[in-house]
């Protein structure tokens, strides 16, 4: 189960799958502040895709054409501890 996560949609012809993919978790680690492992839920998973370090790919039929879910499950969500030390006021 996804508990934070977005829809990203990209539908440049010119670039390929892999890029896309990374375009929008490279996008949703800056949103949400968190690293590690990230889940990703496609249409289909073409034949020359590349895997990415860290970014978990699986298919879905409720996915449209063009779109990527990526978000974390329940227990993966972990902010940088960077960001963390700076909200508990450890600068």
């Amino acid at each position: 189960m996804q508990t934070i996560g977005l829809m990203w949609l990209d539908t440049d012809k010119k670039t390929t799958f892999s890029e896309k993919l990374l375009k929008g978790v490279d996008f949703f680690r800056n949103k949400y502040e968190v690293s590690g492992k990230v889940a990703c839920q496609v249409k289909e998973i073409p034949k020359d895709f590349e895997p990415i370090e860290n970014v978990n790919v699986t298919v879905s039929k409720s996915i449209l054409p063009h779109h990527f879910w990526i978000g974390l499950s329940n227990g993966d969500f972990r902010k940088d501890k960077e960001v963390e030390e700076k909200e508990n006021g450890k600068d």
